[in-house]
């Protein structure tokens, strides 16, 4: 930081130049001093302060005498404002407020209305949106981008690497609300890469969206990529495209083939392998069960024909051509693009297959026999939108898997076996995403019944979890689960 490197001392030398025909000075000054001011919060970066140059750019067709203190000292808020959000501003940051599932400013009935009322496409919190958005007044954002770029990509050997860094952070700084997405009165969508991550929620063409302002602010060719009623993005690095989707996905679940991250176009030749893949399990956790409705696999968004029909979709592409200027809007350019028909993408006739889902728990009976206790635990068959489903696979294990539902989804009395009665909180969030650990036994059965001997003094912790013909048949490693119950003798 140079020796102005503070708002007051900056003001102190705008003041004593305070005189007509000094006032170009001040304008050098700032030229010439700001980037070593910026450079102080992200060394070895090029970043420019693109606010900052329209301010700059501004300030040069006005008349040298006519300027006022005020204007330059606006240049220096420009800055400073910048800069402190930048020192103020970490990815955990992001990240804790994306998997706070449960937090009270997520609550739908916060808008005022009740949840049979609400517009799922176009009803938002106007007023918690419009805050955000006056709180970031000023702040240049593809600086920023570029800082939490730089944050989560420094020690990464690879692109595949920073790939993953950004996959990671973005799942999680991403909270999928299925009630309400941030939307403007007009019924325009939110943009802005800055407004979206201080809101927290988002759907999935948001989530995208960020991703490709963070990969292009930082040299990466990036895009959208038009699914059938979902959006993702791709970034292209080491000489082919690689497709990027932190809303569907989460934790490190990303596929490859032959060893590398595919295009969507070399995905769809392999539809199903996203099918193996772990998805939908935040929106899991975040509504505590999906009861009976029809949860597809990824792949019939991906590359049904019947997906794009339905929601009047095409194959293709949308490339961002906003300049730096025009990134200056409320939408941060996206009104700037070009939409790229697909031609090489291959969709399939296909209906949907779809994801057997939690089970909610009936009825828990004890018998006591010889020092040892039976629980005789019981549950309501899962749902399973195509009917393929195959059984059931009871976890049991010594200790927690360590996450918990916000709620208990069983028959009344039957709270009191919660393994962890405060639910949910965001340090869980990894956990859901952890092959099911069962080091005492792995029972599966037909049926919605179990009977479980435990000796004395001995405690087990035990989950339901449904599986299905085609989930077996792509390797899924797990499925939607149950509550954890605590078992105790």
């Amino acid at each position: 930081m140079t020796k102005y490197g503070t708002k007051t001392n900056i003001f102190i030398y705008l003041k004593n130049l305070y005189k007509p025909l000094q006032m170009n000075n001040a304008v050098k000054f700032l030229q010439t001093n700001s980037e070593k001011y910026m450079n102080s919060n992200m060394p070895n970066i090029k970043a420019e302060n693109i606010r900052f140059n329209h301010w700059l750019k501004d300030l040069s067709n006005k008349n040298i005498r006519d300027l006022k203190i005020k204007d330059v000292s606006e240049g220096v808020n420009i800055i400073l404002k910048t800069e402190k959000y930048i020192s103020q501003t970490k990815p955990q940051k992001f990240e804790q407020q994306g998997t706070d599932f449960h937090n009270v400013k997520f609550d739908p009935e916060r808008i005022g209305k009740p949840y049979s009322e609400i517009d799922v496409v176009y009803d938002y919190d106007f007023k918690r949106l419009a805050y955000v958005e006056s709180t970031l007044s000023g702040i240049d954002r593809k600086r920023v981008l570029k800082y939490l770029f730089y944050l989560l990509s420094r020690n990464a050997k690879n692109n595949n690497e920073i790939y993953m860094n950004v996959f990671k952070f973005l799942s999680k700084a991403s909270f999928h609300n299925p009630v309400l997405q941030p939307m403007y009165p007009d019924t325009t969508m939110v943009a802005d890469p800055l407004v979206l991550l201080e809101l927290g929620e988002m759907r999935c063409g948001q989530v995208a969206r960020i991703a490709v302002d963070m990969f292009q602010a930082n040299g990466f060719d990036a895009r959208l990529v038009q699914a059938g009623g979902h959006v993702l993005a791709e970034v292209f690095f080491d000489n082919d495209w690689h497709y990027f989707d932190a809303d569907i996905f989460g934790g490190t679940s990303v596929a490859k083939i032959d060893g590398t991250i595919p295009s969507v176009i070399k995905l769809s030749k392999q539809p199903f392998i996203i099918d193996s893949l772990l998805s939908y399990i935040e929106a899991n956790a975040y509504t505590d069960r999906l009861t009976n409705i029809n949860l597809p696999y990824p792949s019939y968004y991906y590359f049904s024909i019947k997906a794009y029909s339905q929601a009047s979709n095409v194959s293709s592409y949308f490339k961002k051509l906003a300049s730096d200027e025009e990134e200056l809007n409320k939408y941060y350019g996206w009104n700037y693009g070009q939409t790229i028909l697909d031609n090489d993408r291959i969709l399939y006739d296909m209906n949907p297959y779809y994801k057997p889902l939690s089970v909610k728990f009936k009825n828990i009976d004890q018998i006591d026999e010889e020092g040892k206790k039976i629980y005789i635990v019981e549950w309501y068959p899962s749902y399973d939108g195509d009917s393929d489903l195959l059984g059931y696979r009871v976890l049991i294990s010594d200790r927690s898997r360590g996450w918990a539902f916000e709620s208990f989804y069983g028959d009344k009395g039957l709270e009191k076996y919660r393994s962890h009665p405060d639910g949910y909180d965001p340090s869980m969030y990894e956990k859901m995403y952890e092959i099911p650990y069962a080091n005492i036994a792995t029972i599966i059965t037909k049926k919605t019944s179990v009977e479980i001997s435990i000796e004395k003094n001995i405690s087990y912790f035990v989950r339901i979890m449904p599986f299905d013909k085609h989930g077996e048949e792509v390797g899924i490693p797990y499925y939607f689960r149950s509550n954890e119950l605590k078992l105790t003798n």
